[in-house]
This record gives C-alpha cells, sequence and structure tokens, in this order.
C-alpha cells in the first residue's frame, strides 16, 4: 500500500501529492528531452516532373508522332522501311531530339503496330 517508514495513515494522505508530483516531474522529463532535440526542417518535396507528365504533355508528344506517321506515310514503303530510325530523321529533316516519336510512328508504319485510333 505505501511504502514503509510511512504511517498507513498519513500515507493515504500524501499518495495523491505523490502522482501530482511523479506527473510534473514526467512532463518535465518529456519536455527537457524534446527541446534538447535538434531541430531539423523538411525540405519542401521536390517536385516529380520526370514521372507526372500531365495529359497535355501526352497529347502533345501522341499529336508529334501522329505528324511525322502522316509524313512517312507519305513516301514509299520499300524507301521508309528500309532505312533506319536515323536515315529516316536525316531524309525527312527532322531533329534528333524526335528519334523515340520517330521510332514509333515508324513501328506504325513499317511493322504494323498501328495503334486503333489512326486510320
Amino acid at each position: 500500500m505505501v511504502s514503509s517508514g510511512i504511517n498507513a495513515e498519513y500515507g493515504e494522505n500524501y499518495q495523491p501529492l505523490i502522482m501530482k508530483i511523479s506527473l510534473v516531474v514526467c512532463l518535465c522529463l518529456v519536455a527537457a528531452t524534446t527541446l534538447a532535440l535538434p531541430v531539423v526542417e523538411e525540405e519542401e518535396a521536390a517536385p516529380q516532373l520526370a514521372l507526372q507528365a500531365s495529359f497535355d504533355d501526352y497529347m502533345g508528344y501522341l499529336e508529334t508522332v501522329i505528324k511525322i506517321y502522316y509524313k512517312i506515310q507519305q513516301i514509299k514503303y520499300e524507301i521508309i522501311c528500309n532505312k533506319s530510325v536515323g536515315e529516316m530523321l536525316e531524309m525527312l529533316g527532322l531533329p534528333e531530339i524526335v528519334e523515340s516519336m520517330a521510332q514509333l510512328a515508324w513501328m506504325w508504319r513499317c511493322e504494323n503496330k498501328k495503334p486503333w485510333y489512326i486510320q
């Protein structure tokens, strides 16, 4: 019930006081450790531009591929399909930055992997 050395009669009176002091001591310890911890500022999350392309970006990419497709469709199959994509870019006068788009258009034309939305 109460620790030895304290009379049972007085021990019951001191018990609420001991609990309050224990609570204050615990709160002080928590506050002291919180204040002693180093403050680490959170860095702003860098936008994931490469992974979060917008719908408009995708549509712009697709429109460019379709334009290249229609352009190579005007050239004879034997001529365009016997060339590499790099040679096709040179022949069409397109910059190398559109190589992946030209590769996709070339596949649509030469490997007959045209998607359903291309007529």
